[in-house]
């Protein structure tokens, strides 16, 4: 995905290298070019990491204090799974955090967000939001999406079906505020398999 000027992505001085703004960028890594069974899949992986994001565009109250920050630390919950298996996978992870949240107390929505909000990797997205009573509403305290086959074509992840069958896809899960992507391609023969 192109990189526009609000990216949120640092970049360290004179060299290509820039700190992760998701635990989902090595939870990709870790399958990268590699080719998978269908009887191992999903593959159900979860990070904890240190995020450094630039909030670009976040000026004013939300870019003050806890909400908006540059350095941050999260839960990410990462799937490798098949196109069948995919949408399940995503209520899964949805379900989870729900869980998480009512375990918390907090009073939270779940939002089904709309095609123009969501990011190039994602087919469909939900976020979760909680009222924040210092900024007088509601705020993003977690997303999942399902991201197809786009992180896996972009990794390279592929899988060897046992029958005929589509190509993998992915689901992602930021169980605190975000979402990634990878790089890749596919070869004839194999099924891309996607991050989640």
């Amino acid at each position: 995905q192109p990189r526009m000027e609000n990216t949120q992505v640092y970049s360290v001085k004179d060299s290509n290298l820039c700190p992760t703004g998701t635990a989902e960028v090595p939870l990709a890594g870790v399958y990268m070019d590699k080719v998978l069974s269908e009887k191992d899949l999903p593959v159900k992986m979860v990070a904890y990491g240190r995020c450094f994001r630039t909030e670009a565009g976040a000026a004013g109250a939300a870019g003050k204090g806890l909400y908006r920050v540059h350095q941050f630390t999260k839960v990410e919950m990462f799937v490798l799974a098949t196109p069948e298996q995919s949408e399940a996978l995503h209520q899964e992870l949805i379900a989870i955090e729900q869980e998480l949240f009512c375990e918390l107390g907090l009073h939270f929505k779940v939002l089904d967000m709309p095609s123009g909000d969501l990011g190039a990797p994602a087919y469909r997205k939900f976020d979760v939001e909680a009222w924040m009573p210092g900024l007088g509403r509601y705020g993003e305290l977690s997303s999942a999406s399902n991201c197809t086959d786009y992180q896996a074509r972009r990794l390279n992840i592929r899988y060897r079906p046992s029958t005929k069958t589509p190509a993998a896809e992915d689901d992602s899960a930021a169980a605190a505020a975000a979402a990634g992507q990878g790089k890749g391609s596919s070869k004839k023969g194999k099924k891309p398999a996607s991050k989640g």
